[in-house]
């Protein structure tokens, strides 16, 4: 039996994750933190997965602190020609770079201005993600933080015979695909339909979870 998941972006990268299990790879992890001009020494083509350190916020948005950054992140994210499937991280903090860290994340406003600044810069530089490097979280809003992050993100697996057969992420979810739903029954069918009727389009075309009526006892 096939099964299509649409599942929420996973932001903390783990050695140890679905796909990895599946193909039993090792996953090669790298911090960066030099700048443009030694990127191209980087032996891309044994790497997973490259982090370049790093970012920092600004108010409640992350930011990349100077076009000498920009740049290294771009020359990372070429290296992606030598190594298709190579993913381009951006980290947050660092010893001492997450000062403002729980004040900004503890509140729901905060949470938000960052998980838009996270989406954002990820298109920006054609990033593949955000690395929390953040000493040490210890607010009530962290996991509610992870959840926020990943809300602009979808991830589509196919699993077939308990294994992982085809796997994309896309860099789009939610009030995205509620405006496009909107959108092809304007275009298509002349229809003006609401927010909330969107939103169940979605859930009712690409959702496979279903409720199970009669709950089998625990063996």
């Amino acid at each position: 039996m096939i099964k299509i998941l649409l599942l929420p972006f996973i932001l903390v990268i783990c050695t140890h994750s679905l796909y990895a299990q599946q193909k039993n790879e090792l996953r090669i992890i790298a911090y960066y933190s030099a700048g443009p001009e030694k990127v191209q020494t980087i032996k891309a083509e044994k790497l997973t997965h490259i982090i370049f350190s790093f970012c920092h916020l600004k108010d409640n948005r992350l930011m990349v602190d100077s076009k000498r950054d920009s740049t290294t992140i771009q020359d990372l994210v070429q290296l992606k020609k030598r190594n298709p499937n190579l993913k381009v991280i951006l980290s947050l903090g660092g010893w001492g770079g997450c000062e403002t860290c729980s004040p900004v994340f503890s509140s729901a406003n905060g949470r938000n201005e960052f998980s838009e600044s996270v989406l954002q810069l990820n298109q920006y530089f054609e990033t593949d993600g955000i690395d929390l490097d953040w000493e040490y979280p210890s607010i009530e809003g962290f996991l509610k933080l992870i959840v926020d992050i990943g809300g602009g993100i979808t991830e589509v697996v196919i699993i077939s015979l308990s294994g992982v057969a085809a796997f994309q992420s896309l860099k789009v979810a939610g009030d995205s695909f509620d405006e496009a739903i909107r959108d092809y029954f304007r275009r298509e069918h002349n229809l003006l339909i609401g927010i909330r009727t969107a939103e169940q389009v979605k859930k009712t075309i690409g959702g496979v979870y279903h409720e199970i009526d009669n709950v089998p006892d625990p063996i």
